[in-house]
């Protein structure tokens, strides 16, 4: 591993010299691909290319799913984001030169979700901190998932409760209650709300 690092960045050094913008970007960025010693030319082909798009070696999302095999299959999954189909891209969400955020994100916490989810995004009066501060894949998987919404969870309360375990002892959560494990059947807006601190509405 350690020479294939120092190999990358060797290679990486060449198409930097020329580069020089993206050079200077490099040095205040996180990148996943500086850690896992991938070079320019892993996924590019420079100065004779094969795709016509930045030089790519191949088409989006086949050049990514080439090293990420692992979000392949998730693209599976019944919930997805419809990568597969076409529909949105990998760099919709991820930036592969790297970004100020983890996993080269274009944007923090809940920004990169909200460049297409904007009714999620708020800015709201009463705010569902846990997506402002974690981000929104503290409730949701971000490429597939077997649960509506791509929920980490299939049932709705045993999520809610992960962190609010201080429920009122009128939420009764026994099988065949009327709050019959969706939460969201009385908290209705709850991303944020203009109006109610308890996302009435």
């Amino acid at each position: 591993m350690a020479f294939r690092q120092e190999s990358a960045q060797a290679r990486a050094e060449v198409c930097l010299t020329c580069h020089q913008k993206e050079a200077e970007k490099f040095q205040f960025r996180r990148s996943e691909h500086k850690l896992t010693g991938v070079a320019c030319n892993d996924c590019h082909a420079p100065h004779f290319p094969v795709m016509p798009v930045h030089l790519l070696r191949q088409k989006t999302p086949e050049l990514c799913f080439s090293c990420h095999r692992e979000i392949r299959s998730a693209f599976a999954l019944p919930v997805r984001h419809k990568v597969l189909e076409g529909a949105v891209q990998c760099t919709d969400c991820h930036t592969p030169h790297g970004s100020l955020s983890r996993f080269s994100l274009r944007g923090v916490h809940n920004e990169t979700c909200a460049r297409c989810h904007i009714e999620k995004g708020g800015p709201f009066a009463f705010e569902h901190l846990a997506g402002r501060i974690e981000g929104c894949t503290i409730c949701h998987t971000p490429h597939g998932s077997t649960n509506k919404f791509l929920l980490k969870r299939w049932e709705e309360r045993v999520l809610c409760l992960e962190c609010h375990s201080d429920a009122p002892l009128f939420h009764n959560q026994a099988p065949g209650a009327f709050f019959n494990g969706a939460c969201t059947r009385c908290h209705t807006e709850i991303h944020g709300s203009n109006f109610d601190r308890f996302f009435f509405r």
